[in-house]
């Protein structure tokens, strides 16, 4: 764990809490990893991307990212569903305009 963590760039115990499916010890809920720990997990396990994104319960990588993090987010708060395209629309927009 100290290996792997250490080329993900987190901590041993964020990995071990990851392997074991434990709730956050302060908040008590699911512990989801961002897209961006999938990925480096995936690369340096030599797993598939999108098998993993999957796994850690995000759409598949046809899904774009904004709509994937608000998915994840959505999962550990209270945003309604109907919310989530709504939200995943204006972070594609500012990212749109903020690349202008």
């Amino acid at each position: 764990m100290d290996a792997l963590g250490e080329k993900v760039g987190v901590s041993k115990q964020y990995i071990s809490v990851l392997e074991r499916g434990e709730d956050h010890p302060l908040t008590g809920k699911p512990v989801t990893p961002s897209v961006k720990i999938i990925e480096l997990l995936a690369k340096v396990l030599n797993t598939d991307v999108n098998e993993a994104l999957n796994l850690a319960g995000y759409a598949s990588t046809d899904n774009p990212i904004p709509q994937r993090i608000v998915e994840a987010y959505a999962r550990s708060s209270n945003i309604k569903e109907k919310d989530i395209d709504m939200i995943a629309n204006f972070i594609e927009m500012l990212d749109k305009q903020n690349a202008e």
